[in-house]
């Protein structure tokens, strides 16, 4: 089952580190004090090399006091900030819990030298170096616990037919940033849904797998989501939009099937809240289409070599639309695909001999 083979791939580091499903960035702000926006990361230095875990902070300043919202990379979304300043000396203090709901301590002490931050983070008993720096944005506009849940929930679906699955939450723990998309549904569009992708290369096992969802930010609870499995990369085409070589190439997958007949390609929507839930019929009119996947630089996380595999993850984006149709219900992302795509961050995943 695809879920158990994801939970060991990515239970090594899905717990220790967390990546953007979104773009980021903001430039610097010259604004006295430390009220605003900081972004930056945390790191830690492991045998396979330096990993770093992203990190951003709504800060409100009055006065002494500090307060406002904050970020922790793969442990904490959309927490309460509590702190002091005195003079460039900073202390604040949040606290929550992660994806699978184990507590989660974080403390601050870093010095502010013009719009940059440094100094110690200590997450439950551990320390770690921290640097963040003042940016231009007015929000982190990052998941918070509430929608990353929700999104585990609709994948852990996908992937398992189980909304508790692990699968789920572990690849719901590396969202930060929102990439949305517009959907419709039976004829009627829902603007600014949430999406992430997930495509996955296993070279030890020769197989691929893509696995995605889109859901409701306003209720969590509906989603679209779709899974799909190629057993044999020796027999092209591929699902997943790179050659061997890295190069972009256009994939069009149709046949998107029931999970309960089968599971290796499944697209569905689902209103979980109303149980109202429809599968596509597997006919040619359903298509998931990935127009080719592109790689943003090199891979930013490369993990150690483990039982003869190799675990790389890189920042992508995919032009594709999903479009299915099984005769009395349908859903179409972007709105009028199949005939126009849209183009969305996304993760590629690559699994290597070492």
């Amino acid at each position: 089952m695809f879920g158990r083979v994801v939970f060991r791939t990515f239970f090594s580091f899905a717990v220790a580190f967390f990546v953007s499903c979104g773009g980021g960035g903001g430039g610097s702000s010259g604004s006295s004090g430390v009220s605003g926006v900081w972004e930056g990361s945390y790191q830690v230095s492991t045998y396979s090399g330096v990993v770093k875990y992203p990190v951003c902070l709504e800060i409100n300043q009055s006065g002494g006091s500090l307060s406002g919202k904050g970020w922790i990379g793969g442990s904490l979304w959309k927490e309460d900030i509590t702190g002091s300043i005195s003079g460039n000396s900073v202390d604040m203090s949040l606290s929550g819990n992660d994806t699978f709901n184990n507590h989660v301590d974080v403390n601050i002490n870093a010095n502010v030298v013009a719009n940059r931050m440094t100094g110690i983070l200590t997450k439950n008993s551990s320390n770690f170096d921290l640097d963040v720096r003042k940016t231009s944005k007015s929000s982190c506009n990052w998941a918070d616990k509430n929608l990353v849940d929700a999104f585990a929930r609709n994948l852990s679906r996908a992937i398992a037919d189980n909304p508790g699955d692990s699968a789920g939450k572990i690849l719901a723990s590396f969202i930060t940033m929102v990439p949305f998309v517009d959907v419709k549904i039976n004829g009627t569009t829902y603007n600014d849904w949430w999406i992430c992708i997930w495509e996955v290369r296993d070279n030890v096992n020769h197989k691929e797998y893509t696995v995605a969802s889109i859901i409701d930010i306003s209720s969590g609870d509906k989603g679209v989501y779709w899974y799909v499995n190629d057993d044999n990369l020796y027999n092209p085409p591929y699902y997943i939009g790179l050659d061997t070589s890295y190069n972009s190439r256009q994939v069009n997958i149709t046949g998107l099937t029931d999970f309960s007949t089968d599971p290796n390609k499944v697209a569905a929507y689902g209103d979980f809240s109303t149980s109202t839930i429809f599968f596509a019929d597997g006919g040619s009119e359903d298509v998931y289409h990935n127009n080719g996947t592109s790689l943003m630089g090199t891979a930013f996380w490369e993990g150690a070599c483990n039982s003869g595999a190799k675990t790389k993850v890189f920042m992508t984006e995919i032009p594709f639309y999903l479009y299915f149709d099984n005769g009395s219900n349908s859903v179409a992302a972007p709105p009028n695909a199949p005939s126009s795509i849209v183009t969305v961050p996304a993760l590629y995943v690559e699994i290597n001999r070492c």
